[in-house]
């Protein structure tokens, strides 16, 4: 089954919806800042010092959120219920009452499960309703379903940094099997949260110099990021029949693993190939129909020359390559719907993002072209990949409509 996408919402550290978004990452802005979300009492072990934060302060949530639940509201429920807005209006369809919804997700709730943490350590044993129901990464797609009216399934899913990615391929596989006209996708974490960021810190994920420079010599791990996107999909002879708006169409989704370790990826990238292959199958196309290639790139030491040689071996040389965290840090669970929507947005306005902060590439061999300003360039095809910790491995296809 193709995907068509017909209603794309975020919010993120370039902006609170689409437009701004694709504006600011065309115009190379990279919003990081010192890291801002102290009163936790795992702070005095944290040496984070930088994070990609989202600016939520002046989001209009009416007739989104109400008011009086804002203050116990956790900021994934809150920027996902204005992802989803977006999109739902975008899309522009009379939604069935059994339209379902897919969440992924790491530990969305993260900073109100830190929140109520610090409740227990004051010695408090009364807790606002809202701040426990939000706190769980199951509780969004069964708030949405609730705020809609919805009654098909409610689920969430949590597949490390590939989660959202696993959102999307459950919506297709749901959609196949229960004849669904459409699906809500959302992608969401908020690991900001000193709790979330030392977890990270002590694996020694976490670039101690708060520099996210995919694919340089000086890559020292990711930095933080936060934020939610949500996508309304549809089968595409369905999105077509009804005559929508189809921004861009999903033709393949390849999920794997490797198999091999809890943590680092396999050096032979085996559950990358295997997810490779797989959307190469569904889209029948094969490396030689992509030259721009959107990457994990998380700008550690040990994924990305992984990731870049798994690529070698598929795609032409020159290919365009680039990685979207040196401009939005690392959106855990969402990064990859996050980077997708942002890739398929680029392509749709006609250029090719940069590798923002790259430097001094760590390998001289001049195979990809790892472009440090975006350029103005008409295609119809990206690919994509992303991964997690455990090995797991996506990649996605994603192409013009017009050329399906």
């Amino acid at each position: 089954m193709k995907l068509a996408i017909t209603g794309v919402g975020i919010v993120s550290p370039l902006g609170n919806e689409i437009q701004s978004v694709t504006h600011n990452l065309k115009a190379m802005q990279v919003p990081v800042t010192d890291y801002r979300l102290p009163g936790h009492f795992a702070d005095e072990f944290l040496n984070v010092t930088k994070a990609f934060h989202c600016n939520i302060d002046e989001l209009d949530l009416e007739g989104i959120i109400e008011p009086k639940s804002r203050r116990w509201m956790d900021p994934t429920v809150i920027t996902s219920m204005v992802a989803v807005d977006q999109a739902v209006k975008m899309a522009d369809h009379n939604f069935p009452d059994n339209t379902p919804v897919f969440v992924g997700t790491i530990r969305g709730g993260a900073p109100n499960l830190a929140k109520f943490s610090d409740i227990l350590v004051q010695g408090r044993r009364k807790v606002h309703p809202t701040i426990l129901l939000s706190s769980s990464h199951e509780y969004l797609s069964n708030h949405i379903s609730s705020h809609y009216k919805w009654h098909g399934i409610s689920m969430g899913t949590s597949g490390t940094c590939v989660s959202a990615v696993q959102a999307l391929d459950l919506a297709k596989k749901y959609m196949t099997l229960e004849d669904y006209d459409c699906a809500v996708v959302v992608g969401t974490d908020w690991m900001t949260s000193s709790m979330s960021s030392l977890y990270f810190q002590l694996l020694g994920a976490i670039s101690p110099t708060g520099r996210s420079v995919p694919w340089d010599e000086s890559r020292d791990g990711f930095v933080m990021g936060e934020g939610s996107v949500c996508v309304v999909v549809e089968p595409l002879e369905k999105a077509r029949a009804r005559g929508a708006n189809i921004r861009w169409v999903v033709d393949g989704v390849g999920i794997a693993n490797d198999g091999a370790h809890p943590t680092q990826p396999d050096l032979e990238g085996t559950g990358a190939r295997i997810a490779i292959d797989d959307v190469f199958k569904q889209a029948g196309t094969s490396g030689k129909d992509y030259n721009v290639l959107n990457a994990h790139a998380t700008s550690t030491p040990f994924g990305d020359p992984v990731e870049y040689n798994v690529l070698k071996d598929y795609f032409p040389e020159q290919s365009y390559l680039y990685g979207n965290k040196g401009q939005i840090g690392h959106l855990m669970g969402a990064s990859g719907l996050a980077e997708v929507i942002l890739g398929a947005e680029a392509m749709v306005q006609g250029f090719v993002p940069a590798n923002a902060g790259l430097e001094n590439p760590f390998t001289d061999d001049n195979y990809f072209n790892l472009l440090t300003q975006p350029i103005e360039e008409k295609y119809s095809r990206i690919f994509k990949t992303s991964f997690g910790f455990g090995g797991r491995s996506a990649a996605l296809s994603i192409v013009d409509e017009r050329e399906v």
